[in-house]
């Protein structure tokens, strides 16, 4: 193995990202109340055979994957929350390891520290030892384009499905990650670009994907009300409040001083540095449609900042050509956004705990969201029900019940 491929290797990478995220597997299921669903999903489907989603529209690849570590867990007698964020830890790298393979993949510039800005990202951080399936379902739709990038086109349509079954959103990404994988096809491997074999790969993907919502449609009497989000209070979508939500929580995502960082990259790449850019259509093209999609999604349901997780990847990998032949400065944004983990300077909050229907207006400084997350998990710590994990959120954050 040459320096050079020593040096791009994500081994030593993934060994210290994982050193890193390990020790969080040992404070409970986590922050979020449907951590606690989930879990109980898990265990009646794997004790009883019945399947009750979680909540809308059904996580079967998640439930079920829950369900066996939790009891893994137990049998061993190391506890159900550990097995199970153990396995979240385990789906965390690799999606980080698939974000190194696919920037490698690419020729896109420095994928180490690329990866490395995506494993230590605010969003990420805090859900990469939780049970919760944002890692789980990353991992799969990552992993399944960097088969497609390998042209190992089954395997791709099987990872897709897996990834749309581990969160229906993720079925936005699917169809631009299969297009983008056609693009430039050579004529002798395809014979053209509507029998490519990735569009065979888009339909398994299509059927893995929607016999994993079966059991949801069957529950629901075989009626497409399972897709009905949860969450839906009428006061949280009155024009202004969605917008607010909305612009609100993608500052949580960047923080805001790394958002601030985004666009002043944004900025100097229209003004100087689009021939960065040349030749790399077919890579912006995917970049900006995903983007759009999970954006045009979260102005309909702006509910958690989690949900805008999917478009980390592809706004660093942007960042990345954009400043590919400026190490020090990528290294510099990459870090800003990291420290959103444990220091957040906030423009605003919410003025209700739990039951927002406006704002505040600041600045504060604040912990960042690593920082908070862990503060809140310590004090679920003990639970094992979303009952309990609200009651305990509540008296956290001193709310009345």
């Amino acid at each position: 193995m040459t320096k050079k491929e020593t040096i791009s290797s994500p081994w030593a990478l993934l060994a210290a990202i994982a050193a890193l995220y390990v020790p969080f597997a040992f404070l409970g299921y986590g922050s979020d109340r449907d951590a606690y669903s989930v879990m109980r999903v898990g265990r009646r489907l794997i004790r009883d055979g019945v399947y009750d989603m979680s909540r809308h529209p059904g996580y079967l690849v998640h439930e079920v994957a829950t369900g066996m570590l939790d009891g893994l867990g137990r049998g061993l007698g190391v506890g159900g929350s550990l097995a199970t964020n153990l396995g979240t830890v385990a789906l965390a790298l690799v999606a980080v390891g698939a974000f190194h393979g696919a920037l490698r993949r690419l020729a896109v510039p420095r994928p180490t520290v690329l990866a490395a800005g995506f494993a230590l990202h605010p969003a990420l951080w805090p859900v990469a030892a939780t049970t919760m399936d944002y890692a789980w379902a990353l991992a799969l739709l990552l992993a399944g384009w960097v088969a497609l990038l390998d042209r190992r086109w089954a395997w791709g349509g099987v990872l897709l499905g897996l990834a749309v079954g581990a969160r229906f959103t993720s079925a936005l990404a699917v169809p631009a990650l299969v297009v983008h994988a056609t693009w430039g096809a050579r004529r002798n491997d395809t014979g053209g670009v509507f029998v490519h074999p990735a569009f065979p790969a888009l339909g398994l993907a299509a059927a893995l994907g929607a016999a994993c919502y079966l059991p949801a449609a069957a529950e629901a009497g075989w009626t497409l009300n399972f897709l009905r989000p949860a969450g839906m209070g009428e006061a949280l979508w009155t024009p202004l409040l969605r917008v607010g939500r909305w612009g609100f929580k993608n500052l949580h995502v960047w923080g805001l001083t790394g958002s601030v960082a985004l666009v002043g990259v944004a900025v100097w790449t229209l003004a100087c540095g689009r021939a960065a850019f040349i030749g790399r259509g077919p890579l912006i093209a995917l970049v900006t449609g995903v983007v759009i999609a999970y954006e045009v999604l979260f102005v309909a349901f702006p509910l958690e900042s989690e949900y805008l997780i999917p478009i980390v990847p592809f706004v660093l990998l942007a960042l990345g050509i954009a400043l590919g032949r400026h190490p020090r400065v990528l290294a510099v944004v990459l870090s800003v956004v990291a420290l959103h983990n444990a220091v957040s300077v906030s423009l605003a909050r919410p003025d209700r705990p739990l039951a927002a229907q406006g704002a505040v207006l600041g600045p504060w400084i604040e912990p960042g969201t690593l920082v908070w997350d862990t503060w809140l998990r310590l004090h679920l710590r003990g639970c094992e029900s979303a009952a309990c994990a609200d009651a305990a959120t509540a008296d956290a954050l001193g709310v009345k019940r």
